[in-house]
């Protein structure tokens, strides 16, 4: 019998709290463009907003659209008073509750969800101080496109040169640009297009943890293609 309240997103996701290495990678390779205020998008349950924890100095604000996870966000961080927990909804809002100046905002793996993106990214930009930096990560390459996206509710991935000209449609100056993760491009193949897969194998995901080290050294070889897309956008200009 079908679990009709089964969710392929919630079930990445708390796959994906566990390849600890894999999400500090990330972190590590952001962690030059985060500012004093940190405003995470899309936090679900808090993978690497463990991480974001450890940087801003003043303030890291908590985000999700959904309910739940901002439920499962407040029980995770509310004993903390330098971290703030609101429900958003990047594809319509363009503003928080209290007037806050954003420095930087981190929006991993939630643009490729959003039907449309240059929207979501002209409201990031609106939330953002002048100078301000967003830190996007998204997944890479159409070709790749297959069961596992259409599981998880993508509507599309990305090429590095789409991110840049979106970046800049929505008022951004693209500071950093390259594809992550080229090892991983075998393993999303191998499951979303030949097996089919409507769900990342526990396999597939130990392989993050094993490969890291190769992924840390693409900052310096600029690989021609990888699994994801990470763009650095600073604001630019007036308010849009």
């Amino acid at each position: 019998m079908a679990n009709h309240d089964y969710d392929p997103l919630k079930a990445t996701l708390d796959k994906m709290a566990h390849v600890h290495k894999y999400n500090k990678l990330i972190y590590d390779t952001i962690r030059p463009f985060l500012g004093k205020t940190i405003l995470e998008i899309g936090a679900g349950i808090g993978n690497i907003s463990s991480l974001l924890k450890n940087s801003g100095e003043e303030l890291l604000i908590l985000t999700d659209y959904k309910k739940d996870y901002v439920v499962q966000l407040t029980k995770k961080f509310n004993s903390d008073s330098r971290i703030k927990i609101m429900q958003l909804d990047i594809s319509h809002d363009s503003h928080l509750d209290d007037k806050i100046t954003v420095d930087s905002i981190v929006c991993i793996n939630v643009l490729e969800h959003i039907k449309d993106d240059v929207s979501a990214l002209k409201n990031c930009n609106k939330l953002l101080c002048q100078k301000g930096k967003l830190i996007l990560f998204v997944p890479a390459l159409r070709i790749l496109y297959g069961s596992l996206d259409k599981s998880l509710g993508h509507y599309r991935r990305y090429t590095k040169k789409e991110v840049a000209e979106k970046l800049q449609s929505a008022g951004f100056e693209v500071i950093s640009n390259r594809y992550f993760n080229i090892i991983g491009v075998l393993g999303w193949l191998l499951s979303a297009k030949i097996l089919k897969k409507n769900m990342i194998p526990s396999s597939h995901l130990k392989l993050f943890e094993i490969i890291t080290f190769i992924a840390k050294l693409e900052k310096y070889l600029h690989p021609p293609f990888g699994l994801s897309v990470l763009a650095v956008g600073e604001k630019k200009g007036s308010r849009l």
